[in-house]
């Protein structure tokens, strides 16, 4: 799980679906990397009772904050996401799907329309530490599924959610609000003279 320690971001859920995961596979091992924020040492220091609570102490390390997340990302089998509140976007799941990682995410924000479940990833409801522990049981009892689910999800990243692709989109939305049509894709509407009317003495 990346993210800052918050709750919204769900480090408790987390632990919880955890704790399910090692009593059927009590060689897992989980990371949680992060760290706290906007004066949120309470929430860190709930979720670190919880974590000895469950006695989690061997099977999850916390690495706290990070400059080489994408090198940590390398390492894990699968990349789990427990958001309890939907994401905007959801940048660490395309991260970890462009890193040719399988994901467990929350069904909440923009999440969905990244993750394809079932065929990138899986989604589950938001604050379910049971179905989170499901899905991850899931993909890591059959590690085939695991790994084709992450070789379509880098395939998605490339072709839907490039630096370049997100541009055309923004733009696109930009034509449609000027009236235009998008000008790359040969249905241009030929401006009208106000359009091209300067601003400043500059066109």
């Amino acid at each position: 799980l990346v993210g800052r320690i918050s709750r919204w971001k769900g480090q408790d859920v987390f632990l919880r679906a955890a704790a399910e995961i090692a009593r059927v596979h009590p060689g897992a091992r989980f990371q949680i990397i992060g760290s706290t924020l906007f004066g949120e040492e309470e929430f860190e220091r709930q979720v670190t009772a919880l974590w000895q609570e469950l006695g989690l102490t061997d099977s999850v390390e916390f690495l706290g904050f990070r400059d080489d997340v994408d090198a940590c990302i390398d390492q894990f089998a699968i990349l789990a996401h427990a958001s309890i509140t939907g994401e905007p976007f959801g940048q660490v799941v395309a991260e970890g799907m462009a890193a040719g990682k399988p994901v467990v995410a929350t069904r909440g924000g923009g999440i969905p329309e990244i993750v394809l479940d079932g065929e990138t990833g899986l989604l589950v409801p938001m604050g379910d530490s049971h179905a989170l522990a499901e899905a991850l049981c899931e993909l890591l009892a059959d590690p085939v599924r695991a790994e084709r689910m992450g070789q379509a999800g880098a395939a998605r990243i490339l072709r839907e959610f490039t630096t370049e692709r997100m541009a055309e989109r923004v733009m696109a939305v930009y034509d449609t609000l000027a009236g235009r049509t998008d000008k790359r894709r040969g249905n241009a509407r030929p401006p009208a003279e106000k359009d091209a009317a300067p601003i400043n003495g500059r066109v």
